[in-house]
């Protein structure tokens, strides 16, 4: 037997008033309804805030997950590009006898400036670039390991298509055009990684050049300065030519410088003092090897993406609480202006078995309290969740109380009783005394001295032409002088209206929610039906989850 001045523990909730209150919770200060559960005089703590953190933990390490996976993929696949840069000087001083040379002297220096660096991106100084290097000849799919192999795979696979196709320029126009075109194309994408940038309020310009190999972007940067003064001395000789004849010897001189540059268009290094040369433009710093790739470090990319998954994490577990409309607590349960009897933990929970107890012990004392002898338990979820509360609450009250409890299984479409006990359900049941073709004495089967139980039976008629009100009192009223109390099982009301018929013939009902299922309209409304005549004894939130670890709670 209980005892009821047993001053059992402090249930495992914040702010969780005594069980055995029947109306604990206060109202609104202004009488008014409040999201989520919270009346105006009440703040969120840190706890409740870790607890939507908690609750959605999976969320927040699949975001994280996903968001630095994306990323470092990325940046895994990611081709590296070096820079090489090269700074050129335009003099204008060398051989001012040719026309050329005075003409540009009367132009103004930013303009000279403009117009020599549209002159190193043109195709007569790059053709010469990519003919000495041999640019055609590079693979495609340059980079870095993985982008070398995904490229190649693409690379491969167009090959594959030409062969197969017979697209292939080589196989359409000879192998001359193949090796034409592949240099045109070499010309065209090597347009796109040279940069020419003037330097402000001076005479000097930088020729960037970009690549997948730090030591190609150096020989490239080279080749092309060179070519470019090439092409300027080539601009000197055709007016000298013009002026003096072939066999001029400031012509022969000319001839010599650019025969000498066009030996080192291989790119690689050469002294100074070459490098300057004798042109109206001059190479004032020839290209190194970078060290480092251009763009943003990938440790700070990184860092940063890992930086704002701690943000993204937990807005979008904030998104997602504020759009879940379940029943997430017990504090969402109070504004519904119901009593919550307890709740049951989710299975397998640490302690399940201690919160069931308590939930039983709440129960029985709000029926005492009451005088309570029958009464509904409605599940607005699982049906089976349902009859096993239903079940443990009256083996509770036989154990403990040492009462006589009835339990009805008054589900006659979707019987559950038989299967929480494991015993065949016989044909004679709760239809069958309902249709007065067998009295209740004989129906109920028992399951131990004190704890029996009336299976929902099996009809041919449809269970509205059952289930009459008056009859069901009447059976109510029987197992009341035969038992202490009496619990029946309905269906789920969302789906069908036998509850409401047994709600009228019972002196309460509880309703049986599930957390991260049972809507809070849902709720709210079932709530509404059944409390029109006060005959709502409370709620039980099934599934219940403790979602902060112990340790923690413990601590705020």
């Amino acid at each position: 037997m209980m005892d009821p001045n047993f001053n059992y523990p402090k249930i495992f909730e914040h702010n969780y008033p005594s069980p055995y209150q029947p109306n604990h919770y206060p109202q609104a200060v202004d009488g008014g309804n409040y999201p989520n559960g919270y009346s105006s005089y009440q703040r969120l703590t840190l706890r409740d805030y870790l607890t939507v953190l908690f609750r959605h933990k999976g969320l927040i390490v699949l975001v994280f997950l996903g968001v630095l996976t994306v990323v470092g993929l990325g940046l895994f696949l990611q081709t590296l590009e070096y820079e090489a840069k090269v700074k050129m000087l335009i003099t204008a001083e060398k051989n001012p006898q040719a026309p050329y040379l005075r003409e540009l002297l009367q132009y103004r220096q930013a303009e000279i400036t403009l117009t020599q660096s549209e002159i190193v991106n043109s195709n007569a100084v790059l053709d010469r670039t990519v003919d000495a290097l041999k640019l055609y000849e590079r693979p495609v799919h340059e980079g870095n390991p993985p982008a070398k192999f995904i490229k190649g795979l693409f690379s491969g696979w167009v090959d594959f298509v030409k062969e197969k196709t017979g697209l292939g320029t080589n196989k359409i126009f000879g192998p001359y055009v193949e090796e034409t075109y592949l240099s045109r194309r070499t010309v065209e994408n090597l347009k796109k990684r040279v940069e020419v940038e003037p330097i402000r309020n001076t005479d000097t310009f930088v020729i960037r050049v970009k690549d997948t190999d730090p030591m190609w972007a150096a020989r490239i940067a080279n080749s092309i300065s060179r070519s470019y003064v090439i092409f300027d001395l080539e601009q000197q000789l055709a007016a000298l030519e013009s002026k003096y004849g072939p066999r001029y010897a400031l012509m022969v001189q000319v001839r010599n410088d650019i025969d000498h540059l066009s030996s080192t268009l291989d790119g690689r290094r050469i002294s100074n003092l070459e490098a300057i040369g004798p042109a109206s433009v001059k190479i004032v710093e020839q290209a190194m090897p970078p060290l480092e790739p251009v763009g943003i470090p990938r440790w700070l990319i990184f860092s940063v993406a890992l930086g704002a998954c701690f943000v993204l994490g937990p807005l979008v577990a904030f998104l997602f609480e504020y759009m879940d409309p379940t029943l997430k607590s017990t504090e969402e349960i109070k504004h519904m202006n119901l009593p919550l009897l307890g709740f049951i933990p989710k299975r397998y929970t640490f302690n399940r078995n201690y919160w069931m107890q308590l939930f039983y012990e709440s129960t029985y004392f709000a029926m005492r309290e009451k005088n309570v002898k029958s009464m509904l338990m409605v599940p607005l979820e699982s049906r089976k969740d349902c009859a096993t509360i239903t079940a443990g609450l009256g083996r509770y009250i036989t154990q403990q109380a040492d009462q006589k409890v009835l339990l009805i299984d008054g589900n006659l479409r979707n019987p559950t009783l038989d299967q929480i006990f494991q015993m065949t359900s016989r044909s004679d049941g709760f239809a069958q005394v309902l249709e007065r073709k067998v009295p209740l004495d004989k129906a109920v089967e028992a399951v131990d001295s004190n704890l029996h139980v009336l299976f929902a039976g099996k009809t041919n008629m449809h269970p509205l032409r059952v289930l009459s009100a008056e009859r069901i009192r009447e059976v109510v009223k029987a197992a009341t002088e035969q038992y202490d109390a009496v619990f029946i099982i309905s269906e789920n009301p969302k789906f069908y209206k036998d509850a409401l018929i047994f709600a009228s013939c019972v002196d309460n009902t509880v309703l049986i929610v599930n957390e991260g299922k049972t809507r809070s309209e849902t709720a709210r409304s079932c709530a509404s039906e059944f409390n029109h005549d006060g005959r709502n004894l409370g709620i039980v939130l099934n599934n219940r989850r403790f979602v902060i670890p112990n340790f923690v709670y413990e601590r705020l």
